[in-house]
């Protein structure tokens, strides 16, 4: 062992507090940071997957009556690697108990899988080919009202009740999150499920002969997907086109996609938090030990160390917190990142998932942390490299004495003891290690403020958008547009204390290349459950006088 490693060894456990508590602070963000994006790494590769393996759409656009011929037509568009038409519409079910709830039927092929968007039974199997009334229900939507093969499930459609017998239980990649329309602020379990019965039975009870009202549409890799896009929402004007949405705009990739997105964002974030701290525990103690080793310093220079070989050895106190720190991290933030992948699954259910070791991950993060440390090293060592051994071996010049700015004070400074002047003149003549000890404080407080701000911001969205802006105890939605005066009988249902109507439309709102799918909301002008507020918070009332109030509500309820 040679005398600089020894040397090496003493600092160490001269600093052994420093040392560990440095180590401990890179530890724990570089396993958050492994934890985190190997987690999103996991799960994006696992939707990603997810998707091929269901041949999930590229794009779907509904219309009134979409017949064979057009998708025939928009099969033969260069680019196109394939669509197919589907037949799906909101239903009401009965859940045993007279428990309605809103259904989406989705009509699938009566002895085959779909082109696209294929269906993965979880227990049972695919529709029966001997049942006509068979039916598959997704396994959310099953697990939260304890259904399973065999039960029957009671439907509305069209003003008649017809019974579906559950055959299976099933997964797909287009309803990974079940949600009902753009005007859901979060996903409910229980209240919204996808039904899934034959093409043949859709057609019998809804009435579309041979025609569809979906149409789905998968593209080549590489093609310029708005192009087509325009060129199939023109073959669908003449069928009664409505509205199309790219896979980016799908509610359940968006919801999903979002929240892995969320995961790679704070997995930056915690690096460069948690290295900045270690970069100034680095700092401060690197300092401690040049000054104390000051003259041992301009001895090494006297015996022929240049400044390189000096400069090294320091370097190695930081390399070893950033070695030490980063790889047990590394292995501990992939087992980490294995839980928040499995619990993460069981929210959205994506059928197989991918759960590995990411080198690239391995190598950012030990980098960053090494990079970090070394940085934090270097620059507490480089002010010693540059003076001369003869005034290494002598000691540090004592500051020079000046007054501080507070000092020409002469009310502040005289209220002072003397305990208080020597610790402010301290503080101010040392502005770089007390500027370190109050980032410190700042980042520590700033961790919990996050944390709690966040849980409070979410509370209070949460109270705001349910409590003070709609304020209502249940929305109902129609499957068709509803006139007021049908709205408005229910006020005779026993327990009613108000009803008020409400028109939502999901819209495209766009602006040269700039496109944005909103919800459209029409209210009338005396309403309660539904209140519209500025940036500042406060209510916006109607300024109008009372005929153009009346001519306003007239006008809603003839459009209603």
């Amino acid at each position: 062992m040679s005398k600089l490693t020894r040397m090496l060894l003493r600092d160490i456990k001269k600093f052994k507090g420093q040392f560990l508590a440095a180590t401990a602070v890179v530890f724990v963000g570089i396993t958050l940071f492994a934890a985190t994006f190997m987690s999103y790494k996991n799960l994006e590769n696992s939707m990603n997957f997810y998707y091929e393996k269901g041949n999930f759409l590229d794009y779907y656009a509904e219309a009134q009556s979409i017949t064979a011929n057009e998708v025939e037509q928009v099969k033969r568009i260069k680019g196109v690697k394939n669509a197919a038409g589907r037949i799906s519409t909101e239903i009401g079910a009965d859940i045993g108990d007279n428990n309605r709830v809103t259904l989406r039927l989705v009509a699938l092929p009566d002895d085959r899988q779909p082109d696209i968007n294929k269906v993965f039974p979880v227990s049972g199997g695919y529709l029966s080919p001997d049942i006509q009334n068979t039916c598959l229900i997704n396994k959310k939507f099953a697990e939260f009202h304890n259904l399973k093969k065999g039960d029957t499930i009671k439907c509305v459609i069209n003003k008649h009740i017809h019974e579906y017998i559950i055959h299976g239980i099933d997964e797909n990649p287009e309803f990974i999150f079940i949600v009902r329309s753009e005007a859901s602020v979060f996903p409910v379990r229980g209240e919204f499920g996808i039904i899934y019965v034959k093409e043949s039975t859709a057609r019998n009870v809804l009435g579309y002969n041979d025609t569809f009202n979906q149409l789905h549409v998968t593209f080549q890799a590489g093609v310029d997907q708005n192009i087509l896009i325009n060129q199939i929402e023109k073959i669908l004007e003449p069928c009664g086109f409505s509205y199309g949405v790219k896979r980016e705009d799908h509610l359940s990739h968006k919801l999903l996609s979002d929240d892995i997105e969320i995961l790679k964002e704070v997995g930056f974030l915690f690096p460069v938090l948690f290295l900045t701290v270690a970069a100034m525990i680095i700092y401060v103690m690197q300092k401690k030990i040049i000054y104390t080793q000051r003259t041992l310093i301009g001895v090494m220079k006297a015996f022929g160390y240049n400044n390189g070989r000096i400069l090294r050895h320091y370097l190695k106190v930081s390399v070893l917190i950033g070695l030490f720190g980063s790889i047990p991290a590394i292995f501990a933030g992939y087992y980490l990142s294995i839980a928040i992948t499995v619990l993460y699954n069981e929210m959205v259910r994506i059928q197989t998932l991918f759960i590995q070791m990411y080198w690239e991950v391995v190598s950012i993060g030990a980098g960053f942390a090494l990079l970090f440390c070394i940085l934090a090293g270097y620059n507490s060592v480089k002010g010693i490299l540059k003076i001369q051994p003869a005034q290494a071996m002598r000691s540090e010049a004592p500051i020079v004495g000046r007054k501080i700015f507070l000092e020409r004070i002469e009310v502040f400074w005289n209220s002072l003891s003397f305990g208080w002047k020597m610790s402010v003149r301290n503080i101010l003549r040392n502005r770089s290690r007390a500027l370190f000890t109050v980032l410190g404080f700042v980042l520590t407080i700033m961790l919990f403020m996050v944390s709690n701000f966040f849980t409070g911001s979410v509370n209070y969205f949460l109270n705001k958008h349910f409590f003070i802006d709609q304020n209502y105890d249940y929305k109902l939605e129609f499957s068709m547009p509803a006139s007021y005066y049908d709205v408005m009988e229910l006020r005779t249902v026993d327990g009613v204390k108000k009803v008020e109507p409400l028109l939502e439309v999901a819209i495209d709102i766009s602006k040269g290349w700039r496109k944005e799918k909103v919800i459209l909301t029409g209210i009338g002008p005396d309403y309660d459950y539904f209140k519209l507020t500025d940036d500042d918070d406060n209510e916006i009332t109607s300024s109008c006088c009372t005929f153009c109030r009346k001519r306003a509500g007239q006008g809603f309820r003839k459009y209603l």
